[in-house]
């Protein structure tokens, strides 16, 4: 470290916090940053900050987000993109905080030419949302489009998703379903957008539309909460067709779906095991994207891998004993996690399941 130390001026420092942080060791990130501020070098400083921040933000730990960068002249030494993404931070780390028009203040900051520009101008666009101000949304969304160009990646959907849903929210049916439209088949949006065609032509009582979009989703075979959606959403739109028979199966069909993924989710809930494993972190059992990439799961998977590496290495007993009582920590806490996790889903699984036989009773009564 002494060696380090004479060196803190170096933009490799800050690489060696980043790698620090990846490994959760906060104890050199911040000795980095000390020295830094004894040598009264800013540069150093706002760049070891700067990681800081980021590592705050992966772990959610928003406050901590904005006590470190409330100083403006951590920004003011930072570079342009840095400088750009420290007030996508604070932005996120107030409206997270449910302070949402703070944070409007700090994505505007965020100039037409940086890189986060789009990213700041959709979470403007939420900010405005949560609001009911729609006009502003849909403009701040309008921008971030204007600057994808002619780039088609995931963060062009994502726009022109949260667009048509916003559209739907407040009754521009017609546009929704234009905006759903924009999105490729082969993005990971699509399910939601195929739920938003359907539901938006459902509005338009365009029913042979809905269950066009609405049948493609049933037809996929994926844990997917919008595929989920679709099974009892085909049953009832086959009512608004008048077609009882047809509605009569699909509500029975959906009956025996749920049923059986609730008791995949039920044996799921029941075999968790300490040890994370890539099916139950990515797509065999959670249903919802943000779940499957649930951060605060992901990371403890990643800190029980990291103690599973060094518990291979010659260590002394009390290191042993050390990382043992660590691990046994952290798997409790990767258990419980994942349990409450699926018991969220559980939740909606059985909401769908109840919906599902209401309908279904209610042909019954009606014959």
């Amino acid at each position: 470290m002494p060696a380090i130390a004479r060196q803190i001026h170096l933009p490799q420092i800050q690489k060696i916090s980043a790698l620090a942080l990846s490994l959760h060791n906060i104890a050199i990130s911040e000795t980095l940053l000390k020295k830094a501020k004894n040598q009264g070098d800013t540069f150093s400083e706002a760049r070891i900050t700067f990681e800081l921040a980021k590592y705050y933000a992966d772990q959610g730990q928003w406050s901590n987000v904005i006590i470190i960068l409330k100083d403006s002249r951590v920004i003011e030494n930072l570079t342009k993109d840095d400088a750009a993404e420290v007030n996508l931070l604070i932005g996120t780390a107030l409206q997270q905080q449910k302070k949402h028009r703070e944070a409007m203040v700090y994505y505007d900051k965020v100039k037409p030419e940086s890189i986060h520009y789009r990213l700041a101008q959709l979470n403007l666009a939420t900010a405005n949302i949560r609001q009911d101000w729609w006009t502003d949304a849909h403009l701040a969304i309008q921008r971030a489009l204007k600057a994808s160009g002619s780039e088609r990646d995931e963060l062009y959907y994502r726009l022109y998703t949260v667009l048509g849903f916003s559209q739907l929210q407040f009754g521009f049916y017609r546009d929704a379903r234009e905006s759903f439209r924009n999105i490729s088949l082969n993005s990971d949006y699509i399910n939601r957008a195929l739920l938003g065609l359907g539901m938006a032509a459902l509005h338009q009582e365009d029913f042979i539309g809905a269950l066009n979009a609405f049948n493609l989703l049933r037809e996929k075979n994926e844990n997917d909460i919008s595929v989920a959606e679709s099974h009892l959403l085909v049953a009832f739109t086959l009512r608004q067709l008048g077609q009882s028979e047809a509605a009569l199966k699909a509500y029975q069909e959906a009956i025996d779906y749920y049923s059986t993924l609730l008791s995949k989710q039920k044996e799921a809930i029941s075999s968790i095991t300490p040890n994370p494993t890539e099916d139950l972190l990515m797509s065999k059992i959670f249903l919802r994207p943000e779940t499957r990439n649930n951060k605060q799961l992901n990371e403890i998977a990643e800190k029980i891998t990291i103690i599973s590496n060094l518990q291979k290495y010659s260590l002394s007993s009390n290191r042993i004993n050390d990382l043992d009582a660590a691990k046994k920590f952290i798997e409790k806490e990767y258990t419980s996690v994942t349990q409450e996790l699926l018991n969220t889903e559980q939740e909606s699984i059985a909401s769908y399941l109840s919906q599902s036989k209401f309908g279904l009773a209610t042909i019954y009564d009606g014959k």
